[in-house]
């Protein structure tokens, strides 16, 4: 991510790395279903995930401390 109104507008601010799994639930396989279905859904987790990075919100400091 970059700030363009930054003092230089090429420089990195902050950078992510960002991934999608599909399907979630643990007896299903990507083997049982239609591979259209699988891409839909890898397609979708993904969009998903990148676009949570660009929406304001609150990330705890410590996220591990808290179990």
């Amino acid at each position: 991510m970059a700030e363009r109104d930054g003092l230089d507008a090429d420089q990195t601010v902050d950078q992510w790395n960002v991934s999608a799994q599909f399907p979630l639930d643990a007896g299903v396989t990507r083997e049982s279903m239609p591979i259209t279905l699988v891409q839909k859904g890898l397609l979708s987790a993904f969009v998903r995930n990148a676009a949570w990075v660009f929406f304001d919100h609150i990330e705890d400091k410590y996220p591990d401390t808290k179990k």
